[in-house]
């Protein structure tokens, strides 16, 4: 593959960045983290933001989508807060969107889902359910995601398999599993509302992941960063640890009919969440997050990955015409209150 294509300024966006810092790469990440970075040859020496914004600039990406991360159920590891990647994005605001995470395991899970929505202003929400250790098809967290459909903004869903945990043995206890993106089709079923992107070709489950995107109409997206090693025959569906640790994320793209072509730490005790709670929210008003420029040109977008540089070059689709509406997009919506009181 030939070397990345400098983009106009703002026309890209990557849709998942991970923090460069000690934050995410060693305290969060643990030794699941370290097993990954051997396995795959990866640097985890932390770097500045300054440093991950001017690399991103000078090739042409004008936004990135700064992740939190919390499996401290499952893992045992700390989680990135919510709190510090609110204050990184206030400190950047001009380059990142902030999207939080939740502990789907934690009692209070629903709560601070709204926390990060209402308080601390972020955009959207990651959930990585491999590290986190659960399945989003379970009538457990269907609270967390009708709480999350009201509060209007989108989420992102790991696809595949994990490079956290290579090669360790049981893989520090992560069960690759909750990377099925069929478990993330009877979410998208029961919430239409619910915009969700799908990160990664869900390898070894990429049909799947077509298929689920090609029949839930516009609430399902795929994020298509990844790369594949053919002559190794080793696939990485989540990003493999590099020394900025950005994921290869592209622009998103629809599939219509025409696109077909645990760290050794232990446990932690938070209380497991409860059902049948209350949240008594007042949803939030629709506003903007992120720069038009995300739709990109008219046409469906395509991307290629470029993992040593983590950019993606974008054209247009020789795909057909579009039958689906511009990309997924990263704003908030009027939540489901807001807009019934519109209409009366």
């Amino acid at each position: 593959m030939g070397s990345p294509t400098v983009l106009e300024e703002s026309r890209a966006i990557d849709t998942h960045a991970h923090q460069p810092t000690s934050e995410f790469l060693h305290d969060a990440g643990g030794q699941m983290m370290r097993d990954a970075a051997d396995r795959f040859g990866a640097d985890l020496e932390p770097d500045t933001y300054e440093n991950m914004i001017e690399e991103y600039r000078a090739a042409g990406v004008g936004r990135a989508v700064l992740l939190g991360w919390d499996a401290e159920t499952n893992t045992g590891n700390p989680p990135v807060p919510n709190d510090y990647v609110a204050e990184v994005r206030d400190e950047h605001s001009d380059f990142f969107i902030g999207f939080g995470s939740v502990d789907p395991l934690k009692d209070d899970c629903v709560e601070e889902a709204i926390r990060c929505v209402e308080d601390l202003d972020l955009s959207g929400f990651k959930f990585q359910q491999i590290a986190q250790g659960f399945d989003p098809s379970d009538p457990e967290h269907e609270e967390l995601w009708a709480t999350i459909e009201d509060l209007g903004v989108p989420v992102v869903f790991h696809g595949g398999n994990s490079t956290l945990g290579a090669c360790s043995p049981g893989g520090r206890g992560l069960k690759i599993k909750y990377g099925n993106p069929m478990l993330i089709d009877d979410v998208a079923a029961d919430h239409p509302d619910l915009q969700i992107l799908i990160a990664h070709p869900a390898y070894p489950w990429e049909k799947e992941q077509l298929a689920i995107c090609q029949q839930k109409g516009t609430s399902t997206w795929i994020s298509r960063g990844g790369c594949r090693d053919t002559s190794t025959s080793r696939c990485c569906s989540t990003p493999s640890p590099s020394s900025r640790t950005r994921s290869c994320s592209g622009p998103t793209t629809r599939c219509s009919s025409r696109d077909r072509g645990s760290s050794s730490s232990p446990p932690s005790t938070s209380t497991r969440k409860s059902s049948g709670k209350s949240s008594g929210r007042t949803p939030r008003s629709s506003s903007n997050c992120s720069p038009s420029a995300v739709r990109g040109p008219s046409g469906s977008l395509l991307s290629e990955c470029h993992p040593s540089t983590s950019v993606h070059r974008a054209s247009r689709s020789g795909l057909g015409r579009p039958t689906a509406p511009p990309p997924f997009e990263l704003r908030k919506r009027p939540s489901s209150r807001t807009r019934s009181a519109e209409l009366q």
